[in-house]
């Protein structure tokens, strides 16, 4: 399991709360920013400075990217439903998580409201790339921004993509276990 540390960085006059994730020898910096909306933070250009992000991953419905030639962008229109499968955007949404992780880059991910989509595409990167319990990776980005709340179907969700993943690890230690015996 990767050695994982968290800390927050808190400026006084607008409330932000940067997370960075020190994975090992990389540096994996998800800005959860304590900023009213999420898309209030995503088109604060003081802010997004401040806290040196340089990618924005936009899963909102309707927002538009307010500074295309100061960012990389992904944009990804995900609706906030019990019924979207969230899971199926992990894929691209990690993609460019880890795109920016190999260039040293600060990720802010954000949604409308900052309180489901944003959080649950986080979390199920976290249980992803940092192999962190669905449990564990919940109450990290809860700590960070205490209002996030995925909708019923993302939490069923998450929890689904944690037993799969368990489901894996078993199936290849087994698998290990075959050809240690052979």
């Amino acid at each position: 399991m990767p050695q994982f540390m968290l800390w927050k960085k808190q400026s006084r006059a607008v409330g932000v709360v940067v997370v960075m994730c020190r994975i090992l020898a990389w540096t994996c910096k998800l800005a959860l920013l304590n900023h009213g909306c999420s898309w209030d933070a995503a088109h604060d250009l003081d802010t997004l400075k401040k806290h040196k992000v340089t990618h924005i991953l936009n899963v909102a419905c309707g927002v538009e990217n307010a500074f295309l030639s100061d960012f990389t962008y992904k944009s990804i229109s995900i609706l906030d439903l019990p019924e979207t499968n969230i899971l199926s955007y992990f894929p691209e949404c990690f993609d460019f998580i880890e795109e920016a992780k190999m260039k040293d880059g600060v990720v802010l991910v954000h949604c409308n409201a900052g309180v489901s989509r944003a959080a649950a595409i986080v979390i199920g990167f976290l249980m992803n790339s940092e192999e962190i319990p669905f449990i564990s990776a919940f109450s990290l980005v809860k700590n960070a921004r205490p209002s996030i709340c995925p909708n019923s179907g993302f939490m069923e969700q998450l929890r689904t993509y944690q037993a799969s993943k368990d489901n894996h690890k078993c199936d290849k230690m087994q698998e290990l276990e075959r050809v240690k015996s052979s």
